[in-house]
């Protein structure tokens, strides 16, 4: 269960939604590499050529800017991310821009992925706070606890 409001859920549900609409806009310009075949230590995005380098720096700091509120849906959700080599799971959306630098520790799945593994968590979460309020008022309006409702 959980100690977070409805209202706040939806709220870091519209925030990851806004981070994943930045980050695909970003990847946009973006050609894709997966780590394997960077062997690990090649960026596993690159601009694609005849971007504007200007256009791409301006969508970068969209994401960036996007990644502070939606990083705490990771904190909420419990989605990090275990990268071999680094000690603690990491935050796959405060840390997506690695992906443009050499070793990165993640790749553009692993981001989509750990997008949607949020999303899903919250909506579970957001199931959890609307199932114990239903509880609650089942209590409170029939003076005794139920568990089961048919």
């Amino acid at each position: 269960m959980t100690d977070f409001s409805v209202d706040y859920l939806n709220k870091l549900q519209e925030a990851v939604d806004r981070f994943q609409d930045a980050f695909e806009e970003w990847m946009k310009t973006q050609e894709e590499f997966d780590r394997e075949s960077s062997r690990s230590l090649f960026p596993t995005v690159r601009t694609k050529q005849g971007e504007d380098i200007n256009k791409v720096r301006q969508l970068e700091l969209d994401v960036a800017a996007a990644s502070g509120p939606a990083s705490r849906a990771v904190q909420v959700t419990g989605a990090y991310v275990g990268v071999s080599g680094v000690r603690e799971p990491i935050d796959p959306i405060a840390n997506w821009f690695t992906m443009s630098r050499p070793k990165p520790l993640l790749d553009p799945r692993d981001v989509r992925m750990a997008i949607s593994t949020i999303k899903g968590r919250l909506d579970a979460l957001i199931l959890d706070v609307q199932s114990m309020a239903v509880m609650k008022r089942n209590r409170i309006f029939r003076g005794f606890p139920v568990l089961f409702r048919i």
